[in-house]
């Protein structure tokens, strides 16, 4: 008789799992639910929605490209009013967390191989994303677009947000080493807005901007470096000790630029 029980107990449990199971597979989202939740207000249930999408190939369409690129626009737009609501001391991983972050390289990565490279908002988009100039995505944009991402970076050195003028004068530099064939124009222009990034008020700026001269720069350019080296004021106290960045990576600038000119 025990048996009996426990046997019919546990047949009943199994119905029970098998009902919950059929109950969370019927409240899946379908793939028409999570496009729609990509619209969403809430930032994480479109990182929700973009995740459950690309796990079942739903991101690869005829009209994926557009959606990829109006969903990373639009977080392109959530990073700024974020780091402005801030005053620039905190980005979205604090406010929406790691998680968000790992969606959203997984999202402008997915644009940048997916997004139409005919669309004239394709490289605005992909050159105001959130990405280190250093990185793999940096160099890949720099060489798939050339002077198409330009006009848009030019523009973020004019920013009114310091880390994104750090991070646009750094990447203009990548632009202009990835392609040779740019416009004397466009060199012209590039060249301009690092030596006016060289007087900014803000020392990672000026840092950026020396750096990436060091880089690009001729021999023309070691007078200018030779007075920031000598002449630049920011400086950093740690423990009683004082170090002046911006004159340290001038010096570095000028090593630079004569190892290219033996």
């Amino acid at each position: 008789m025990r048996i009996r029980l426990r046997t019919t107990s546990l047949f009943s449990a199994s119905l029970m799992f098998a009902a919950i199971v059929a109950t969370a597979q019927t409240n899946r989202p379908t793939a028409s639910e999570m496009l729609a939740k990509l619209s969403s207000p809430d930032p994480l249930q479109r990182e929700s929605a973009f995740l459950g999408l690309e796990k079942l190939g739903a991101l690869s369409g005829s009209g994926a490209p557009e959606t990829l690129l109006n969903l990373l626009d639009r977080e392109n737009r959530l990073i700024e009013t974020t780091l402005r609501e801030s005053g620039g001391e905190s980005g979205v991983s604090v406010k929406y967390g790691e998680e968000y972050s790992e969606y959203y390289s997984m999202l402008a990565e997915a644009c940048r191989e997916r997004c139409d490279k005919k669309n004239a908002r394709t490289p605005v988009v992909l050159a105001n994303a959130a990405y280190s100039p250093s990185s793999d995505f940096a160099q890949q944009i720099a060489r798939d677009y050339g002077r198409a991402v330009l006009p848009a970076l030019l523009q973020r050195t004019q920013s009114d947000l310091d880390v994104f003028r750090a991070e646009a004068i750094r990447m203009i530099g990548v632009v202009k080493l990835a392609n040779p064939t740019l416009t004397a124009a466009e060199n012209a222009s590039i060249r301009n807005a690092v030596i006016m990034a060289t007087r900014d008020t803000i020392i990672p700026v000026r840092q950026n901007a020396v750096e990436t001269l060091g880089r690009i720069g001729t021999t023309a350019d070691l007078g200018l470096l030779s007075d920031i080296a000598k002449r630049d004021d920011g400086d950093i106290t740690n423990r009683g000790s004082t170090r002046y960045p911006v004159r340290e990576q001038a010096e570095k600038a000028i090593a630079s630029i004569r190892q290219r000119n033996r």
